[in-house]
């Protein structure tokens, strides 16, 4: 019997290599090549069953060898359930880390040389998108807290300069800083940032807008009628006019030995008299 032509033609086929193997005669390396060569995992256990009572080395081999392929299988299977969880992780909106941790230290766990390499290649793939997609969250997140905590202080600090500018504490340059500052947080929030602390951001923006409003006109009516309506400069003022007058005739009247017009002609009066009747006595 050639049983080395009879193994070469049963491999690939359990039925016809659990056949040869409880064929009578035959030698123990070609049972053993045998047993080898089977690769079901049904096929193995009649191996091992068959072998249990009566030859104590093809039993042994036989068991190891329905051990290994059920813990290929059970490693498969494991590994194609690790798959669906983290494709399933990927469609989550918010993945915590340890999630993420616990699929990792799972698949750290099968034995890898049980797994085809396209498997590996796969689940390779998708926990590297679902890093990379837990790091932009986490770092949206903590972009979001920010934003949250500088929109409260923004919205506490517009408060305060308001109260101070509507006491006159503050004037309406620094009430413009701090509004700039909350209209730049308001016109750039980041993805899912909360309603209420933008409602009460743009509340307070709109409280500010209204009271610099209030100031300008109270600005406008502090500055007096001469800022309202500016004063005609082609009509002379009747006050520049007489001025000059009226200091001429301050310092005429201020020099020596001179009074007003009136006295003076009064006294040239009296003399051209006086001269008259001079000459009148004289004649």
């Amino acid at each position: 019997m050639d049983w080395t032509a009879r193994l070469a033609q049963a491999r690939g086929d359990d039925d016809a290599l659990l056949a040869l193997m409880r064929s009578p005669g035959l030698p123990l390396p070609f049972k053993q090549a045998a047993v080898e060569a089977l690769d079901g995992e049904a096929a193995l256990k009649l191996a091992e069953r068959d072998c249990r009572g009566h030859d104590r080395r093809i039993h042994q081999l036989a068991k190891r060898r329905l051990l290994a392929q059920v813990a290929r299988r059970q490693a498969r299977e494991q590994a194609a359930r690790l798959i669906e969880t983290a494709r399933s992780l990927l469609a989550e909106a918010d993945v915590p880390v340890n999630r993420g941790v616990e699929l990792d230290r799972a698949w750290q766990a099968l034995d890898a040389q049980a797994l085809e390499p396209a498997t590996r290649e796969e689940f390779a793939a998708l926990t590297a998108q679902l890093a990379t997609q837990m790091r932009l969250r986490t770092e949206q997140d903590a972009q979001r807290k920010r934003w949250n905590a500088d929109a409260a202080q923004s919205v506490q600090h517009l408060t305060a300069a308001c109260t101070e500018a509507a006491e006159g504490t503050l004037d309406r340059v620094g009430l413009a800083a701090a509004a700039r500052t909350a209209q730049q947080l308001l016109d750039a929030p980041p993805p899912a940032a909360a309603t209420a602390t933008q409602a009460a951001l743009q509340r307070a923006v709109q409280i500010a807008s209204a009271l610099d409003d209030h100031l300008s006109v109270l600005d406008r009516l502090l500055a007096g009628p001469l800022a309202a309506a500016p004063r005609d400069t082609a009509a002379p003022d009747a006050a520049l006019v007489a001025a000059p007058a009226a200091a001429a005739q301050e310092a005429a009247s201020d020099r020596p030995g001179t009074g007003t017009g009136t006295e003076a002609g009064t006294e040239a009066e009296a003399e051209a008299e006086a001269e008259a009747e001079a000459e009148a006595e004289a004649e």
